[in-house]
């Protein structure tokens, strides 16, 4: 087996093991003074931001995966809007499949007097399915660009917790796809 054949196998042990690790952080009781800090500061932002933020994150959601396949489609890249269509499909079901895994409430379930912009019902905060379904159309999509406008790969996935700011710094890596 060459290096590069043996590249996924490498990639998925990466994988696996930043999931269990932030499985693991998930699972403790509690959250760390520094997460608490990070979200304090995120959370105590005025309102005037909800508007761009909230446009931001919905690179996110699982309606993104169709448009995204769609645009590919249209412009005749069919092989992409397959990877991307399963890919996307594939990772915000994995996300959903996995959150019981942590066990992670969002914010309003660990700390007290938390700003709450929208509702969200019944979900856990870890892992965020938003981050996984941009993180992967972004990776998907990445060999398909040119090398300028390739986003910065890294470990968004698996880092988040409950909804931290993770999904504006995502969008902005799957933002550079476009040259």
């Amino acid at each position: 087996m060459t290096l590069r054949d043996a590249r996924p196998f490498g990639l998925f042990a990466l994988g696996l093991g930043l999931f269990e690790g932030s499985r693991m952080l998930a699972r403790r009781p509690g959250i760390t003074p520094l997460e608490e800090r990070v979200f304090r500061a995120a959370n105590r932002t005025t309102d005037t931001v909800r508007v761009p933020v909230r446009a931001v994150m919905q690179a996110g959601t699982f309606a993104t995966v169709p448009v995204a396949s769609a645009v590919a489609f249209l412009a005749g890249r069919r092989r992409l809007a397959l990877k991307l269509a399963g890919g996307g499909t594939a990772a915000w079901l994995l996300a959903k499949a996995a959150k019981p895994l942590g066990g992670r409430p969002r914010p309003e379930g660990v700390l007290d007097d938390v700003t709450t912009r929208e509702g969200i019902e019944g979900d856990l905060g870890w892992v965020s399915g938003h981050t996984a379904v941009v993180t992967t159309l972004a990776i998907v999509a990445a060999p398909e660009v040119p090398p300028p406008a390739r986003p910065a790969q890294g470990g968004t996935l698996l880092r988040r917790g409950a909804h931290r700011g993770g999904c504006f710094f995502c969008l902005r890596n799957f933002i550079k796809l476009v040259p």
